[in-house]
């Protein structure tokens, strides 16, 4: 990311930059735990949807960390 500060300096739309930032800290996370960033998105995504306000902080990468790895269903992640 150092090397794109500069190519990423004007990035298009004033909200961009922020939501550029939002996504590399969602791969970085995913990175942290050891999960793959694509099954992540795949699986928030697939969630979000679905998902009531109060449901949604539970889709962090570290709350979905046992869905992706295989402990628990995606029933039982939602109804935590």
């Amino acid at each position: 990311t150092a090397v794109g500060k500069k190519n990423w300096l004007f990035i298009g739309a004033e909200g961009a930059g922020q939501s550029s930032a939002i996504l590399f800290t969602l791969v970085a996370e995913c990175r942290r735990l050891g999960l793959n960033p694509q099954d992540y998105f795949t699986s928030a995504l697939t969630l979000l949807p679905s998902a009531n306000t109060s449901e949604v902080a539970q889709l962090t990468p570290e709350a979905l960390a046992p869905i992706l790895r295989g402990s628990r269903t995606t029933r039982e992640a939602c109804a935590a």
